[in-house]
């Protein structure tokens, strides 16, 4: 939903047309890509509007992201066994397994909803999201950046268990 991104009258206008709810739907029983895509438009909808940004926790939208943030990355094309010349890859993802840029948004929109929200922080910190997200700091690419801008945003007052995290990770 990049018509929302650094558009107020347009995130009002989206949010005010009930696109949250089924967003979050979405994003919690949607196809991979489109829970990745329900991600990106949930955190362009919140970005710096406070109103959308309490709609999307109202909705429930911390839950699947959380899942999102967890779940393993859809295997490379190498590493699934298919034949990466010659056409499209036609083999499945292994189950449960998600495309990378779906943990790269749902990492990205924690972000925009717990920013400057200790209390969110602390609900995510409980909740898992700092190993899920610095197991993501190794995944390269995107989803470490986007990973790496998560934990950055959390208060200086978690730096000691992303600390512990990072290091669960590296054993």
């Amino acid at each position: 939903m990049n018509l929302a991104a650094d558009a107020p009258a347009n995130q009002e206008a989206a949010a005010a047309a009930g696109a949250v709810l089924p967003l979050v739907v979405v994003l919690s029983f949607g196809t991979p890509p489109a829970r990745a895509n329900a991600a990106a438009a949930l955190g362009n909808l919140a970005h710096g509007n406070a109103v959308n940004r309490r709609a999307v926790l109202d909705a429930q939208a911390v839950p699947p992201l959380l899942a999102l943030l967890a779940a393993p990355p859809a295997p490379t094309p190498a590493a699934a066994g298919a034949k990466t010349s010659g056409g499209p890859v036609t083999s499945a993802s292994a189950k449960g397994a998600l495309p990378t840029d779906a943990r790269a948004e749902a990492a990205d929109c924690l972000r925009v909803l717990c920013d400057g929200d200790e209390v969110l922080q602390a609900v995510l910190a409980e909740e898992g999201a700092l190993p899920s997200a610095a197991v993501m700091l190794g995944a390269g690419g995107d989803v470490a950046d986007a990973a790496a801008r998560l934990l950055k945003s959390f208060a200086e007052c978690f730096d000691e268990a992303i600390d512990e995290a990072k290091a669960k990770v590296k054993k």
